[in-house]
């Protein structure tokens, strides 16, 4: 199954500007017959200035965009949260299946 990526919120200012982004990230896994979620959110900040050329008012934004500015920056974070999530995936798959309750 694929990485499924959301804005879960935003923060703007009086201009119009968002200065925080609240970004979740998940992914879905059966193992052993059982479905696991692993995921992760992280909140990104921002100064706008409503004064750029590059500037985007809030109402003018969507998901796609913001989700554009999470997967861009120092590195790679998209490909750094989604090995995070991935390697929890892979510590569930790597465990022992747990024992049947005895009730």
């Amino acid at each position: 199954m694929s990485f499924n990526w959301q804005v879960t919120s935003l923060q703007k200012d009086s201009d119009g500007g968002v200065y925080t982004a609240h970004i979740y990230c998940s992914k879905t896994e059966t193992i052993n017959g059982v479905e696991y979620l692993a995921d992760f959110g992280y909140t990104l900040s921002f100064e706008p200035d409503p004064t750029s050329a590059d500037f985007i008012p809030y109402e003018n934004l969507t998901e796609e965009i913001i989700l554009g500015w999470a997967h861009t920056g120092d590195g790679d974070p998209k490909t750094d949260v989604e090995r995070m999530v991935e390697a929890d995936l892979a510590q569930i798959r790597a465990a022992p299946a747990p024992a049947a309750l005895p009730w």
